[in-house]
């Protein structure tokens, strides 16, 4: 398992197996009032969860996780998940 953080936008992603772009085919977002943050599941073919972008993730995820995470640029984070920057 593997995380990255992007501290200037505030997101994170958990990467629970390594994966090509392609073999993400299906996202479903997770972004109710009674939850802090916002979430992303990213899943394969067979609808086996690959990992999972958490916005505003440091209300979200405890201090100890993502001091732990490998601390990116924004343009870093946004080519290595695939998503805007």
């Amino acid at each position: 398992m593997r995380s990255i953080f992007d501290g200037k936008k505030n997101r994170a992603y958990v990467y629970l197996s390594e994966f090509e772009d392609a073999d993400v085919q299906r996202s479903y977002t997770l972004h109710e009032h009674d939850v802090q943050g916002w979430f992303m599941f990213d899943f394969d073919r067979s609808g086996r969860l690959l990992g999972f972008e958490v916005r505003f993730a440091s209300g979200a995820l405890p201090s100890e996780f993502l001091d732990a995470a490998e601390r990116v640029s924004s343009k870093r984070f946004a080519s290595l998940t695939n998503r805007e920057v």
